[in-house]
């Protein structure tokens, strides 16, 4: 069971974390209604902070990736999903690639390339 101020520290947590996401909303907006749209993402925040209050244990090193990315965009998919299976995988797939194509650009010659 979590206390008071465990919930408000996650939902603090949940706020932030979906605000750092709004190329996700951008892209949900241009494909459904306003209301639908809020809908959604009010359905993602909901899922996000049930994620974080069930993986409260994790370590630092998973959490890192889990709290920034995974846990986010599984929230924010399964959340249109539920509307639109066929939206939220392109949304999706249009979101990863310019993540990727950002992440690229960060490192052009590869991790390959990079010594140890």
């Amino acid at each position: 069971m979590l206390t008071e101020t465990e919930k408000k520290q996650i939902r603090k947590k949940t706020v932030k974390i979906m605000r750092d996401k709004r190329a996700f909303k951008v892209e949900i907006d241009r494909k459904v209604s306003p209301s639908e749209s809020d809908k959604i993402w009010r359905d993602a925040h909901k899922r996000l902070f049930k994620m974080y209050a069930g993986h409260r244990d994790l370590s630092k090193g998973v959490s890192g990736h889990t709290d920034s990315f995974i846990f986010p965009a599984a929230a924010i998919y399964l959340a249109m999903k539920e509307v639109d299976p066929d939206m939220a995988y392109e949304i999706m797939k249009k979101i990863m690639a310019q993540r990727s194509e950002k992440m690229g650009r960060m490192f052009p010659h590869g991790y390959h390339s990079m010594s140890i």
